[in-house]
Formats: C-alpha cells, structure tokens, sequence
C-alpha cells in the first residue's frame, strides 16, 4: 500500500460506525475483534459511504447492481498518479477518467483531495445519472464534468469535439473480464483463493470482449493519434499476466518512456502501467515486490514394490528413466532431454505441462467406483424395454470420466424414464464435472502452466552433489521448478510419491 495511503493501518470499524450509524448493522464480533463481511454487498456499500464521508466528507448514493469501490484501492491509484505526472506545485490539474462508473469515485477523490478537473466519461445511462447526481450533490460541478459517450468510444472520440486542448493525464479501471464466465470465476485456477470482497458490477462496468488486455489496447491505439493532447497515459490492471502482454504492446508502438506497478492492499493487489510522449516517467517506487525466494529441489524415492513397479526386484537406471517418462506421458506432460551427452550416473529432462492432470486422481477413482456399485446394484431394474437404464447411464459417466470429457448429460440422466435412482448418478456426475473442471486450467497457447527440470539418478549420486538429500540406497528424481505456478510441482511431486515410493 502507498506509504501515504491513510489506509495503511485498517480502520476501525467499531468507531467508524459510531460516526456512520449506516454501517452499524453490518458489523460482526470474533474474539473482541470488529469486523465486516466484505462479501456481502450491503455491507461493502455502507463501508464505502461510511469511508467517503467521514475521511472525505463525500456523500455518495449508489445502486446495488453497480460495481462498489473499495475506497483504499482507489486511494492507491491516485497516489501514483501523483507520483508520476509531471505537475508543477499550484498547477491546475486536468485528468480524464475512462469508464468513471455510478460512484465517479476516482474524480470525486483526487477533486476533494487535490482539487484537480476532471472530464469523467461513461458509456452507461444508470452509472451516468448517478455519476452526475454524485458530483452535484458534492458541490464539485466545477471540477468534473461527466460525459455519456458511445461503447467503443474510449478516448480518441470524446476528445475530438472537447475544447481543452491538453490534458496532464487520463487513467481507467477497465473491465477485467472477457466474458460472464470468466467473470463468474471459470478461468480462475484452483490455487488461487476465492476474492475476500464480493464483485458487484454489471455489463459493460466488468465485461469487454477481449478483457482488460484489450480495452487498455484500444487506449494505446488512441494514444498514438492523439500523442501529446494527453501528457501521460495510465490504466490499472486486475491481472498480473496483463502487464508483460501490455508492455509489449507498447514497445511495438516504439513508446519509449513508459513504467509499471503494483498496488497492494491486504491480500488483494492490482497492477499499473503508464506510458507518455511528452517525459519520461520514474521509476516507481511503491510495493515494488520482494525478491522471490528460489523454491527448494524435491525428491521421490523410487522404490521396487510399488504401485509403478510392482513386480520388480531390482531397479536399474534405465527402468527408473522408463517408468518416469510412462508417467509423464500418461499426465500428457512433454518431457525433452537435457542432456546430449550420455551419463551412466543421471537422466536429465526438461517438463513442460499445459494443464493440471494430476489432482483429484483419488476423488474420481472413488467417484467412478461409486458409479459402478450403483451400476451393478440396478442392473436387475429394467425399463419396459428390458434395458437397464441405469446402468447404460452409469456406463456412459465412466466413459466421460476416464476420458476427461465434459458432457452435458446431466438433463439426459434425469428425464430418464423408470429411473429411479437418478438422483444419485446425477450427483456423481456433477461431482466428475467439478473434479474435472479444476484440472483444466485456462491459458494461451504462449503459455503453461507449469515447467520443470527432473533428473533420475542413482541416490548416491544426488547425495554427492547436493547436501540436502540424505538416501544413498536405490535410485531417486529430483525436481526442481523453473516456472510457472509452484503450486502445481508440489502437487506433480505427492503424485510422483504415490506412484514410486510405496507404502511405507
């Protein structure tokens, strides 16, 4: 957070709702500490309006299926605006905000703050009306103006008829999302945890075809006809993966002074990007990250009798290489030799794995045995057709399953005549549906999800080389990450163990 956000240290909500009785309601106790559920949009809404009036003396009316602004976030932002534009001290400042919502909480802010101008834009008829009624009931009609303008409209339009000649900046909080599916948390991968606050936007507020990538895309595109009418461009970003794509964008437009950042807040964080043709901009100081710590090597033992190699008396360099490139293959994981030269001591491969294969392995062989002794137990319940409804059901849901296909099947299975144990197949097979659907995670082609070095060697081997493995028995695979998400080597690692390293 901005060494200046007043946010640094939460609020107190208990004497904030001594201020604000609105927000008393809302407030929840656990062990003599006061707290609120973010993700109730009641709750969210009375701590903005709370926030805004007592810190800022703002009255803001807002409508329930509009997004909420989180006051600290927005504070952030308009920080590192500060930071970055080049104004001189008593300078009358004029900025542009792109998509400024029902709250126009960024121009309502940094007008009562600083007293900059602002020309608020917004492309929905409810957000504008309130927008407008938000600025007029401040008293600040002076300083911000709020525009109506058409969807695809983002800057190069509004600013062709407008009189003002240069502004020293225009920021956005664009629409994070490509679809409703992805604003419902499809894409979301299963290492993330779940948002703390609720998200309460609709439409075009969250929703752009082509996500935030795309919108911000079209502010570079207006940017370079409009070049210097605005002496610094600057968008927040909700998704780190935007900042490298975007960056790129930019150098292919051969902008030359441009900067990024990160916001934190808690445990949500957004990110930054400015670009300008007329200075060059500083580097940011805020949040800049913590240098990562290197992720520690893991081992599996590979050890005969166990479930790969059941039969096996006695493991050879070769056998162990075979076993562990079988593996890989059946989790679809690319693996390509390290090495050129032959070593009679290792076999070093490089892992590259475009999706999680290799989770809920347990949770889908349970499922599937739960289908089978339905199966068997209906096989004697027979339809006027003499056919087993239910157990061509339950032989077409193990088909999915092991095939890791995803069918609409569940509206088949219930309108089945005669079925009367629908309900239960129907189950397994929305449980088969979950389990299959957080294996799958969403990325680019550019992309994935997680490579690795993997090196199988004799133990006494490992051991000479690095201090941290102990064993000098057999033969073992060290892993290490090279990138990615870690997450999913930890879990690539236990499934590796289940397989090689037997019970113990």
């Amino acid at each position: 957070m901005h060494e200046r956000n007043r946010y640094k240290e939460p609020p107190d909500f208990k004497e904030l709702a001594k201020k604000f009785p609105q927000l008393q309601p809302f407030l929840k106790t656990n062990n003599n500490k006061c707290y609120v559920n973010f993700r109730d949009p009641h709750a969210l809404l009375a701590v903005t309006r709370a926030l805004l009036k007592i810190d800022f003396n703002l009255n803001v009316e807002l409508p329930m299926d509009r997004l909420i602004p989180t006051v600290p976030l927005r504070l952030n932002y308009i920080h590192w605006l500060e930071d970055i534009i080049n104004v001189q001290y008593n300078q009358q400042v004029f900025g542009i905000d792109i998509g400024t919502g029902a709250s126009c909480i960024y121009p309502l802010l940094a007008a009562r703050m600083n007293g900059w101008n602002f020309l608020a834009t917004e492309v929905d008829s409810k957000c504008v009306s309130y927008a407008q009624n938000n600025v007029t009931t401040n008293g600040l009609d002076d300083k911000i103006k709020v525009k109506a303008v058409a969807p695809h409209d983002i800057l190069y339009v509004p600013l062709k008829d407008d009189s003002r000649q240069q502004y020293d900046f225009c920021m956005c909080n664009p629409p994070f999302f490509t679809d409703s599916l992805d604003a419902q948390g499809a894409n979301r991968t299963s290492f993330r945890p779940q948002p703390k606050s609720i998200c309460t936007g609709d439409g075009s507020e969250i929703i752009y075809d082509g996500g935030e990538v795309e919108f911000v895309k079209s502010i570079i595109e207006d940017s370079t006809k409009l070049l210097d009418r605005v002496k610094c461009y600057t968008s927040m970003l909700g998704k780190k993966s935007s900042v490298d794509r975007l960056v790129s964008i930019i150098r292919d437009k051969k902008i030359k002074s441009y900067t990024t950042s990160v916001f934190s807040q808690g445990k949500t964080s957004r990110w930054s990007i400015a670009w300008s043709f007329c200075y060059d901009l500083p580097n940011s100081t805020m949040n800049k990250p913590k240098e990562k710590k290197a992720m520690k090597p893991m081992y599996v033992k590979i050890a005969c009798g166990s479930e790969a190699l059941p039969q096996v008396a006695e493991i050879n360099l070769e056998m162990a290489t075979n076993e562990v490139k079988r593996i890989c293959k059946d989790l679809q994981i690319e693996l390509v030799s390290g090495s050129a030269d032959r070593d009679e001591n290792k076999q070093t491969y490089h892992g590259t794995a475009c999706r999680n294969t290799w989770i809920h392995q347990r949770r889908k062989r349970r499922l599937l045995l739960q289908q089978q002794t339905m199966a068997k137990n209906s096989e004697s319940k027979s339809d006027d057709d003499g056919v087993s409804t239910i157990y061509t059901k339950a032989k077409k849901l193990k088909m999915i399953a092991s095939n890791n296909e995803l069918l609409n099947m569940d509206e088949e299975i219930a309108s089945e005549p005669g079925n009367n144990s629908s309900s239960s197949i129907l189950k397994s097979s929305q449980e088969l549906k979950v389990a299959a659907m957080t294996d799958d995670i969403n990325i680019t082609s550019s992309e994935a999800l997680l490579q690795f070095s993997i090196i199988i060697a004799k133990s006494q081997y490992l051991k000479s080389v690095d201090k941290a493995y102990q064993s000098a028995d057999g033969y073992a695979i060290k892993l290490e990450f090279l990138n990615g998400q870690k997450d999913a080597l930890c879990q690539l690692c236990q499934y590796f163990r289940n397989k090689l390293e037997g019970k113990k």
